[in-house]
């Protein structure tokens, strides 16, 4: 098989395939706001981090896959707030903004679901079994909430 982008076929990575670990240390508020929640299909309850502006979750698979696409819903689900303003996507585990990202953007501040197309990028014509997504710049300052966080790519 090819490895160019045009060659592969693109289909949602089950939420259940993949497992985000938080690379720092963290406070969360409550059993529902954990890292499984990320996946869980429910953009309802997620991931809420308290006095950091910067997160790092790190999205490990059995297997190298493609990364392709990512649909976020951002900020808190009681509230239009807590968005993170920025992503930054890496290949490998990472502690720290240091390096090169394979993706880095702008994110929009609204509660509303955001799809970033990566298939086009040729620093995703490699896989990897491990992606470090930072979001950071908070719009509360201090809490980044991700309700959702869905992938879409192929396996190796």
């Amino acid at each position: 098989m090819s490895n160019t982008i045009s060659s592969r076929n693109t289909a949602q990575l089950d939420p259940l395939t993949y497992t985000p670990i938080n690379n720092g240390s963290y406070t969360y508020h409550g059993t529902a706001y954990t890292m499984s929640a990320l996946r869980d299909g429910s953009n309802t309850v997620g991931m809420m981090v308290t006095n950091a502006s910067t997160v790092f979750v790190q999205v490990q698979f059995s297997t190298a896959v493609y990364l392709n696409q990512v649909q976020l819903w951002l900020g808190q689900f009681n509230g239009n707030f807590n968005h993170p303003r920025d992503l930054s996507i890496f290949a490998g585990a990472v502690t720290s903004t240091a390096g090169t990202p394979l993706y880095s953007g702008t994110l929009a501040t609204v509660a509303t679901v955001q799809t970033i197309n990566l298939a086009s990028d040729t620093d995703f014509n490699t896989a990897h079994t491990i992606y470090t997504f930072v979001f950071s710049n908070s719009t509360g300052g201090v809490n980044v909430s991700v309700g959702e966080m869905l992938l879409w790519g192929q396996a190796t």
